[in-house]
């Protein structure tokens, strides 16, 4: 898969207990190179499932649920690719068979939550349709950075079924199906008797829904038995692929900026004490070592003597996370200087008298508590003088 984009999956597995079938799904994610995957009626018990898993794979992340009281029809399982979102992963929620939450955090404060729903498939369970809907009520809001992805059996099919809550709240919740109408005559749902029902569905937030999505619907009977299709879905991730590198290019500035300087709100007189004793006894004048020394030599020895014996008595911290490498002392000395030769330019070339006066009023601007002005025609060689002077 392109590094660009993600593929999603979901299908109904109608239970992995079996070792044999386990294997067969896990090469099945590895032939299609899906990046996320929602299983669903898993009818697998989560220890079993990741004593399993973990133990003959290295290249995925899975986290699981399941409803003792229901074994044969709850159960749901997140698998997500390491390399490309399975890093990612720092927290699960299971609140209970049905529902299975995992956040994964990139670089960039992007946040992905990941839901896998198994809707129940009696139509009066309304307990367990109420837990869906209310769960996704409360989990689901409307943020600038984070990202939803809703995937499952929802057991609900908007154009056969009269009422489906759990639809209509992700609708409500401002998410997307990812079916578009050429979708919509095709099942993902076939029983014994012919009966077709399109009850599987990956639904996403609009910051996600609008990146060029692809969805097929597709069979799985090369690797494994049930009596549900596969919903994939390629998404264009560049978005928030771009915002990591974008954290990554601020982070490394951060780090190429930083440098220590003295940390005069911790230096107590105690300190300074210290580095006066410590230099008087470590001093050495460099001419009596090479009394023929000029004076750049004299000063870079000096200059390093005082910089060891700071280092080793006074308290340093780094300069902060500003790319300014400048003090806000030279900062302001750059910009006086910056100004007084445009005042310069602007008298030698007899520029309009109402010009310079704005410039001068920058500069009083820049340092209002300096008294640098004088008595002088704001026009005159006396006041130019004055200026370059001071």
């Amino acid at each position: 898969m392109n590094s660009q984009t993600w593929s999603i999956a979901t299908i109904n597995v109608k239970g992995i207990n079996d070792p044999e079938k386990f294997d067969d799904v896990i090469h099945w994610i590895e032939s299609e190179d899906l990046d996320i995957t929602i299983l669903t009626e898993t009818k697998l018990d989560p220890t079993k499932a990741f004593h399993n898993f973990n133990k003959k794979n290295k290249k995925y992340v899975a986290c699981w649920t399941f409803d003792c009281d229901q074994p044969k029809g709850s159960g749901v399982g997140i698998i997500t690719k390491k390399s490309t979102v399975g890093k990612h992963h720092f927290l699960t929620q299971n609140p209970n068979g049905r529902i299975l939450q995992a956040h994964f955090k990139f670089k960039g404060k992007i946040d992905l939550v990941i839901l896998g729903i198994y809707g129940p498939a009696n139509h009066t369970d309304k307990t367990s349709k109420n837990k869906i809907t209310h769960h996704i009520n409360n989990f689901i809001h409307n943020k600038e950075k984070t990202f939803y992805i809703l995937a499952g059996d929802l057991n609900e099919d908007p154009e056969q079924h009269p009422h489906t809550p759990i639809i209509d709240r992700l609708n409500a919740k401002g998410l997307h199906t990812t079916y578009t109408d050429d979708h919509k005559q095709i099942p993902t749902w076939t029983n014994t008797s012919g009966t077709n029902r399109q009850l599987d569905h990956i639904y996403m937030s609009t910051n996600l829904f609008f990146n060029n999505t692809d969805t097929n619907i597709k069979s799985t009977e090369k690797f494994f038995q049930t009596d549900h299709m596969a919903v994939i879905t390629n998404i264009n991730t560049s978005h928030i692929l771009r915002e990591q590198s974008l954290a990554k290019r601020k982070t490394r500035r951060k780090k190429n900026f930083a440098e220590e300087i003295l940390d005069n709100t911790n230096n107590t007189q105690d300190h300074w004490e210290l580095y006066k004793k410590t230099l008087e006894e470590e001093f050495q004048d460099p001419y009596i070592n090479n009394p023929q020394c000029d004076i750049d030599f004299a000063y870079n020895k000096i200059a390093d003597q005082l910089g060891k014996v700071a280092r080793k008595t006074l308290r340093w911290r780094e300069s902060g996370t500003s790319p300014n490498r400048f003090t806000r002392t030279e900062t302001l000395i750059y910009k006086l200087r910056r100004l007084v030769a445009k005042y310069n330019h602007q008298f030698l070339t007899q520029a309009n008298p109402s010009i310079q006066l704005q410039t001068i009023n920058d500069i009083r601007t820049l340092i209002p508590d300096v008294q640098w002005t004088n008595h002088h025609p704001i026009n005159s060689v006396d006041l130019h003088l004055h200026i370059k002077q001071t």
